[in-house]
């Protein structure tokens, strides 16, 4: 059986690439020029239009020899490479029988004088009599060779086999398209995320992040779930605030050409400053068991309240609801939760004092904690004000399940010269800090997609809060 080998070759023309849609890198209807070195524009038969290109019998070879910017392949970002690259060819047999055929591709490096690769062929594809339309994957052929520094295709055409019986052959309608895939550089990623914050009325706030990944890094905060204008920075600096920001969320996203990544949110919370929990002034009643309201001494108004033993532990009992701690929400708990007092040792010798406090649980049963107490505390003489923190021992009680303060007092020490003692204005306070529930946190991110026009893209993200 005689092989009769045709090589066709044709120019390339390359255009202008659109990311992530089909793009034409050559196309020839016949109608204006032939594709092939060796055929000639005939009028015999045409899948389109009036012309198609025939290609002459025999034996030769028809090589086309393109070393210029016509066959120059599109440019390719850092990242990116070509997602599809398909040669698709009308052919025509003139009715010589079923036949095969392969495509043949060869490149070359115009910075390295034209240097060119090997041939590299497809596998053979079969056709019948007729206009029969034939496609060629070379996908893996030409990222292979982009890869390996060639930047032209500067000969490909189309190889027959097995014509036996061959005669002259037609082609029409010649098309070479691409994809391209993946994104320029490196997607961006956050390495540091905003930090939820609490802060005061009249004071800002400043939400930071740190992203790495190629530049130019685009950043854009919101608030809320909208973005916030002219934040296009690293870091975004609230205006003043007020109570009603508070609970306010803040996130930002950080883009490039390769991607995009969102941030954790980050919550504002505003204090709203020391709350009164209890005071008294010891004008209308004492506060103390085992005190007594006294007109002898007092820091302020008419009254305070007389201490008479020595050593006892005057105490505030309370078991009803005025005992009753405030109420924390998920996420939430005290601070700076402290006791205030002024005392008048009565111009004895220099005393040291603790704070004992006891909590009980109503549910169940008015069960109480055992006593507590602060490090001591010294005052000399005269009225001096005691301040015991006991933010660390509350929140740890709130923590096991007891709700109110059903017992807090005093304690003095080293009394060598005791006399009465007399105290006034007593107040607790308290802040609450944290926020109601958890904030949210994204753990899985969404992820860049290449699609081609006419397809859907799905964006998925999962959180966490």
């Amino acid at each position: 059986m005689k092989k009769i080998q045709y090589l066709i070759v044709l120019s390339l023309l390359p255009l202008f690439s659109l990311y992530g849609q089909t793009n034409v890198f050559y196309f020839n209807d016949m109608e204006s020029e032939v594709a092939y070195s060796g055929g000639s524009q005939s009028t015999d038969m045409a899948y389109s239009a009036q012309y198609s290109e025939k290609l002459p019998a025999g034996s030769d070879v028809f090589t086309l020899n393109r070393f210029d910017d016509s066959s120059l392949l599109p440019e390719l970002e850092p990242g990116e490479s070509f997602g599809s690259f398909l040669y698709e060819v009308w052919l025509n047999d003139n009715n010589n029988g079923t036949q095969t055929y392969k495509l043949l591709l060869r490149f070359g490096d115009e910075d390295n004088s034209w240097q060119e690769s090997d041939f590299y062929e497809t596998a053979e594809t079969a056709v019948g009599n007729g206009w029969e339309k034939i496609s060629f994957d070379v996908t893996d052929i030409v990222n292979t060779n982009v890869s390996q520094g060639y930047d032209h295709i500067t000969r490909i055409g189309i190889r027959a086999y097995n014509n036996s019986t061959f005669t002259d052959y037609y082609v029409d309608d010649i098309s070479l398209t691409y994809t391209v895939t993946g994104g320029s550089g490196t997607a961006p990623e956050i390495t540091q995320q905003p930090v939820s914050q609490t802060k005061n009325v009249g004071e800002t706030a400043t939400f930071s992040v740190t992203a790495t990944g190629s530049e130019p890094l685009s950043y854009q905060w919101y608030r809320n779930g909208t973005a916030v204008s002219g934040a296009t920075g690293a870091s975004y600096t609230t205006e003043t605030l007020d109570e009603n920001d508070n609970g306010d969320l803040f996130y930002c996203t950080v883009s490039n050409d390769a991607g995009s990544v969102t941030s954790n949110t980050a919550t504002l919370t505003i204090s709203t400053g020391a709350v009164d929990w209890y005071s008294n002034d010891m004008e209308s009643e004492v506060t103390y068991g085992g005190g007594v309201q006294s007109t002898a001494m007092a820091r302020s108004g008419q009254y305070s309240e007389k201490f008479t033993a020595a050593g006892d532990i005057h105490t505030l009992d309370r078991f009803n609801e005025e005992s009753r701690l405030p109420e924390l929400q998920s996420g939430e708990s005290y601070s700076n939760f402290v006791y205030d007092v002024w005392i008048n040792d009565n111009n004895s010798a220099t005393q040291t004092y603790k704070l004992l406090v006891r909590f009980g649980d109503e549910d169940n049963g008015w069960q109480e904690s055992g006593f507590y107490e602060t490090s001591e505390t010294g005052m000399g003489d005269g009225w001096g004000k005691l301040s015991f923190d006991l933010t660390d021992i509350v929140n740890a009680r709130v923590d096991e399940g007891y709700d109110h303060i059903t017992r807090i007092g005093i304690r003095s020490y080293d009394n060598a010269g005791y006399a009465d003692y007399f105290v006034d204005d007593v107040s607790i306070t308290y802040e609450i800090s944290g926020q109601s529930g958890s904030a949210p946190q994204i753990t899985g991110q969404p992820q860049s997609q290449t699609k081609n026009v006419g397809e859907t893209a799905t964006f998925s993200v999962t959180a966490t809060g």
